[in-house]
């Protein structure tokens, strides 16, 4: 790479870095072409992208940028997981290929304007998909409501029982 073509790449990679608020580093070594083209497959299924960088042009283009912190954490052959879409599912589908891959480990993570580890990215993994979680805060809105109309549809009810009641032993 040139001089002119350095540039070119560290501004395309600050970009991308900018573009995203989530990413993943991880560490590649030893993996074969196959597993990085299915990693890359299982990875374009949840909107995520995944790209091998140079480490030394990636730190200038971290530099200056929130995304700085990162910067000690590109030694030895990173990748980079650009979290485009559900940051749940790129960490399920993620930690899914590091189960059936011992030769990808994940580095750490960035997560709204910090740096994440790798625990914490197997917690975010076994969050339930974002709809569900919507779905389940609904629910939790709608249950005193649904508790409230129940206590006073009672109230009715006693009234109508004791009505008949009274109705069937007045004949």
């Amino acid at each position: 790479m040139n001089k002119s073509e350095k540039h070119a790449y560290c501004s395309d990679l600050s970009s991308k870095f900018s573009d995203v608020n989530t990413l993943f580093l991880t560490q590649y070594s030893g993996m074969t072409v196959e597993d990085l083209t299915q990693f890359r497959k299982e990875l374009n299924k949840v909107q995520a992208k995944f790209h091998v960088v140079k480490n030394s042009i990636v730190k200038k283009a971290l530099q200056g940028t929130p995304k700085e912190s990162l910067s000690q954490s590109f030694k030895g052959q990173i990748g980079v997981v650009f979290a485009h879409g559900d940051v749940a599912a790129t960490a399920a589908s993620l930690s899914a290929f590091l189960k059936k891959n011992e030769k990808i480990k994940l580095v750490c993570g960035y997560l709204d304007q910090s740096v994440i580890n790798p625990g914490e990215v197997q917690a975010i993994a076994s969050l339930p998909p974002r709809e569900v979680l919507i779905a389940q805060i609904i629910g939790l809105l709608v249950a005193p409501h649904r508790n409230i109309m129940g206590v006073l549809q009672g109230v009715q009810r006693s009234w109508v029982y004791l009505l008949k009641a009274v109705g069937e032993k007045n004949q």
